[in-house]
Parts: C-alpha cells; sequence; structure tokens
C-alpha cells in the first residue's frame, strides 16, 4: 500500500492506512500519507513493520490539517 499514489482527499481516505495532510493554503491541496486516527505515521525502519506517531509530518503549528475520517 502506497498513499502517495491519491490524489485527491476522496481517494486517499478509501484507504484504511491512508489519511490526508491538507495544506495551509486552503486550496483543497494536500497529501495523502500513511497514518491512522491518530495522525500521520511513519516506519521505525525499512525492515520493521512497526509504525510509529510522526506529527512532524503534518504539523499543525505550520497551519497542516490532518483528516482521516472525513476530507476538510
Amino acid at each position: 500500500q502506497n498513499c502517495s499514489g491519491h490524489r485527491t482527499c476522496g481517494q486517499c481516505l478509501e484507504h484504511p492506512d491512508c489519511g490526508w495532510c491538507g495544506d495551509p493554503t486552503d486550496t483543497g491541496q494536500g497529501q495523502c500519507i500513511e497514518g491512522s486516527y491518530r495522525g500521520p505515521m511513519r516506519s521505525l525502519s525499512r525492515q520493521s513493520r512497526e509504525r510509529v506517531l510522526d506529527t512532524s509530518v503534518c504539523s499543525r503549528e505550520k497551519g497542516y490539517d490532518w483528516a482521516y475520517i472525513t476530507c476538510p
């Protein structure tokens, strides 16, 4: 599963391992990245299947908006 291939929030949220990181410009732009209801996730290592929360990828402080259930 590669989330980055999805270009729209709607496509992105059809996949349970993906979430939408909305751009701070409020244009509907954004990117689809691996994540859960808690936020963006990243693998601990290339070999590991274990994932950890990584809020720096889609930082609320920088104006990004994480969507997992419904699109903004």
